[in-house]
């Protein structure tokens, strides 16, 4: 049985450690590298490109970063 990770238990770096990343907290966000990055996990993960344009998947980049802005599949599909 696996449990969820209260918050606080989240390091800021979490996300960079899994991914390979090395953004830091209050780095500027860089929209060529996120565009990248988008890329890379739909190709990994062998995901469909509307995986970014569902509400669950904008919501939680919205949460990881504010700054970030939504990306269609139209762009993904580009991009690859």
């Amino acid at each position: 049985m696996t449990t969820l990770r209260k918050r606080a238990e989240i390091s800021p770096f979490t996300l960079a450690k899994n991914t390979g990343g090395s953004r830091a907290p209050g780095q500027l966000f860089n929209l060529l590298e996120y565009r990248k990055l988008m890329a890379v996990m739909v190709i990994e993960t062998n995901s469909s490109f509307k995986l970014v344009e569902s509400n669950a998947f904008r919501s939680l980049i919205a949460y990881c970063n504010a700054n970030a802005t939504t990306i269609s599949r139209k762009t993904i599909k580009r991009d690859i």
